[in-house]
């Protein structure tokens, strides 16, 4: 009987030893033992003031939450010389970023553009890409289209970029989404690339 009251008490102190090793209170769900963020730990989006309202095949949709590597605000960038400029933003439907809408556009300077300032069609030099993912089964679904949606850019200050788009997006099985009356409003802050 001594033999496995031995047994058990080591089993125990085992078990203790396992399980106040295998946590650290300094960790985050996100982040590994050092600090590092987890890749592949899922993706948590936070409440944003930016705003994307559209509706896909029918549905309305509203997109409204920044990814957690994200601030609330998204950089227009502007080389020295002004001859490269690059915006871009990316919400997702809500917390778990399972729909993520995104939207960017190189070398068409939204900033100095007279209002409304309207992207069409493919323009040498330039791009306008339109994406929309959908997770499914733990896997993202990635939809594009680069160079034939319209975007309208309505209103820029120093603070904020709205505007309004609509198109279709495709994957690479050929599923189209239909995207209509989409609009956005989007905190920015304009910086200086530094180009090598």
């Amino acid at each position: 009987m001594k033999k496995y009251n031995a047994y058990f008490v080591l089993v125990i102190l085992f078990l203790a030893l396992f399980y106040s090793c295998s946590g650290s209170k300094n960790e985050s769900a996100n982040t590994d033992a050092i600090g590092e963020a987890d890749t592949l730990s899922p993706n948590r989006g936070r409440a944003s003031k930016n705003i994307v309202k559209a509706t896909l095949n029918g549905k309305a949709m509203e997109f409204s939450f920044v990814g957690s590597y994200n601030n609330d605000t998204f950089n227009i960038s502007e080389s020295q010389n002004g001859a490269y400029t690059m915006w871009a933003f990316e919400l997702g439907t809500n917390e778990q970023m399972k729909e993520k809408i995104s939207i960017s556009l190189v070398n068409h300077d939204i900033t100095k553009e007279a209002k409304p300032f309207i992207i069409k069609g493919k323009q040498t030099g330039k791009q306008a890409r339109l994406d929309l993912s959908i997770q499914k089964s733990n896997i993202f679904i990635p939809y594009s289209n680069v160079d034939s949606f319209d975007c309208a850019i309505t209103n820029v200050s120093d603070q904020e970029v709205e505007g309004t788009f609509s198109g279709e997006v495709k994957n690479l099985g050929n599923r189209v989404i239909k995207i209509e009356n989409g609009s956005f409003r989007i905190q920015v802050k304009k910086v200086e690339m530094k180009l090598q």
